[in-house]
């Protein structure tokens, strides 16, 4: 039963890292916390960090019934470092968890894998690591990955 179990995540998993969805974010979009872009997992977007006070909101609200193990995944571009958190609230609306997700330096990749519950939601925030990590040419991709159901 675990070997099943075990294939079917590894067969999930890679044909979401094929099939993965992607929108081109706009500059203004996803500023704050309250003007946050839902984004389901599966799908991705890329944007720019314009300036030193910029940062970029997106969510996910679980109302799939099950648990799910997400990993949002943040590329950064080339020669800037770009960080980010989740925040997570129970599904009676009180506020849960605020982490930041390892930081592997500029160019590279962060993520982190969550477990969100039936009714809980997670907000992520992509900010640039200083007030000198900007460029508003810059694209870096943000996905959500849905790595596994119950």
């Amino acid at each position: 039963m675990k070997l099943k179990k075990m294939f079917f995540i590894l067969l999930v998993s890679a044909s979401l890292m094929t099939v993965s969805q992607s929108a081109f974010a706009e500059v203004g979009w996803g500023d704050t916390q309250g003007t946050a872009e839902m984004i389901p997992p599966g799908y991705g977007y890329g944007s720019t960090i314009e300036g030193a006070f910029d940062s970029e909101w997106t969510y996910y609200y679980n109302d799939t019934g099950k648990s799910l193990v997400l990993r949002p995944i943040l590329q950064s571009p080339s020669g800037l470092n770009y960080d980010f958190f989740y925040l997570t609230y129970k599904a009676d609306g009180e506020q849960d968890m605020l982490m930041l997700a390892s930081d592997n330096g500029a160019g590279e990749t962060d993520q982190i894998d969550l477990i969100l519950r039936p009714g809980e939601k997670v907000y992520f925030n992509v900010i640039g690591h200083d007030s000198t990590q900007n460029d508003p040419t810059a694209r870096y991709s943000f996905d959500l990955k849905l790595i596994y159901s119950e």
